[in-house]
């Protein structure tokens, strides 16, 4: 599930570091090839050897020469006068004047490194240039992410949101967040680059996503009974949903009670019969073309009578638009007041859910989301886009057809399962 918007974000992180990688680069090859020369680099290159210099390098070679070929008839005299010679040489090579690259003396230990010459330390210019030959690992070194290179992605990012079946609105939301988590973001050689890019996406998420929290068990807490409303467009599994909903209740010792409110739809009644023979529950019907209002009245009256815990109640899924049943659902909320209005819809149909799900909330109020059939969402936009524009929460996730396939909502693990950490 969610398999097309998890991709996206994957693909933009690690097109986002492609890009930075080359730009990287290019700014050190171009550093590397303006490294300044030492002074006494430079004075070789200007000045040609004396002629004391070379006759000294000839005897120099030559004394090497004839301790090659002769090394036993050396006398104790000539041995330690090169060994003085072979000493100088050393101290000479790697000897340096104030101003040079210290890590080049091995025998001045006190010597200090200068600022302006650290930044052209060569081990420095080599670490960066190999920085991101394997993307996800880790690295030495650090990297910026520059502003070209973030807008250059995000516009492209953009695009693919939106084929995710984000809504627009949150999709120029969620980008306006990253632009200003990722332009001149550091990452330093402690932290796996991928991830860090993941991260922040994640937590523009969670920064344009601000729900106002609702605890269906905590609302219908000390009732008798707790009164939920079920409400959704037919075919979004609203029956189905019932019963799940059911068992959950019954795991905790709850006394559940079923009515069957929707009185339109041919099959309702037999469908929710089923499950309740199934569940062990008490299902309070009427006929075909009944009052819906006055079903769930009775089921409320019957709870009180058992003592019951909860009620479920299910109502008619016709059109969003029509004015009848949304006379309907104001007709039962007026009757039965109850604690909990729950909008059940399938998370796959994306963009289409926002729209139906505000005409009822206009009507009669949303307080929370169950979005059902998760597991053949393959997109995931959807679930982001009510959050960020319904401001409701999602309460349960359906992931199967069995009784046990009701989940309870966590944001957590909701933008886990979409943007896995893996470090």
């Amino acid at each position: 599930m969610f398999d097309l918007l998890r991709k996206k974000i994957s693909g933009f992180a690690e097109k986002v570091l492609g890009s930075a990688r080359t730009t990287d680069e290019k700014e050190t090859n171009e550093t590397s090839s303006t490294i300044p020369q030492t002074e006494e680099t430079t004075a070789k290159q200007t000045n040609p050897p004396s002629p004391a210099e070379k006759n000294t390098n000839t005897h120099t070679t030559n004394t090497h020469t004839h301790e090659k070929k002769a090394p036993i008839e050396k006398t104790k005299e000539e041995i330690e006068s090169a060994e003085i010679n072979n000493n100088e040489s050393s101290k000479n090579e790697y000897e340096t004047t104030e101003g040079e690259i210290p890590f080049l003396n091995k025998e001045k230990k006190d010597a200090q490194p200068l600022p302006e010459i650290k930044q052209h330390d060569e081990r420095e210019i080599a670490t960066k240039i190999g920085v991101f030959q394997k993307i996800g690992g880790l690295f030495t070194g650090t990297i910026t992410l520059n502003e070209e290179t973030v807008n250059q992605f995000l516009d492209e990012f953009e695009f693919s949101l939106l084929e995710a079946d984000v809504e627009l609105g949150t999709t120029q939301a969620l980008i306006t967040e990253l632009r200003t988590r990722l332009t001149n973001k550091v990452i330093s050689s402690r932290e796996n680059p991928t991830q860090v890019i993941l991260k922040e996406i994640k937590h523009a998420m969670r920064e344009i996503i601000d729900v106002h929290p609702f605890d269906v068990e905590q609302a219908i807490r000390g009732k008798k009974p707790g009164i939920i409303l079920i409400l959704g467009p037919n075919g979004a599994g609203k029956t189905t949903t019932i019963a799940k909903l059911t068992h959950y209740f019954q795991q905790t010792g709850k006394k559940v009670i079923l009515a069957s409110a929707d009185t339109f739809r041919a099959g309702s009644i037999e469908q929710l019969h089923v499950h309740a023979n199934k569940l062990n529950a008490r299902l309070v019907k009427h006929q075909y073309g009944a009052d819906p209002a006055a079903v769930a009245y009775d089921a409320v009256k019957a709870a009180k009578a058992e003592n019951a815990d909860v009620v479920l109640i299910d109502t008619a899924g016709r059109q969003d638009t029509n004015k009848n049943l949304l006379e309907e659902l104001k007709k039962i909320q007026r009757v039965i007041q109850p604690d909990a209005k729950i909008y059940v819809g399938e998370s796959y149909t994306g963009q289409a859910i926002l729209t139906q799900a505000r005409t009822f909330d206009e009507a009669i109020g949303i307080n929370g989301f169950i979005l059902t059939k998760l597991d053949t969402d393959t997109k995931g936009g959807g679930v982001i886009s009510i959050l960020h524009n319904l401001k409701k929460p999602v309460l349960f996730f359906g992931t199967g057809q069995a009784y046990e396939d009701l989940t309870p909502f966590s944001m957590d693990e909701f933008l886990e399962r979409l943007i896995p950490e893996k470090e």
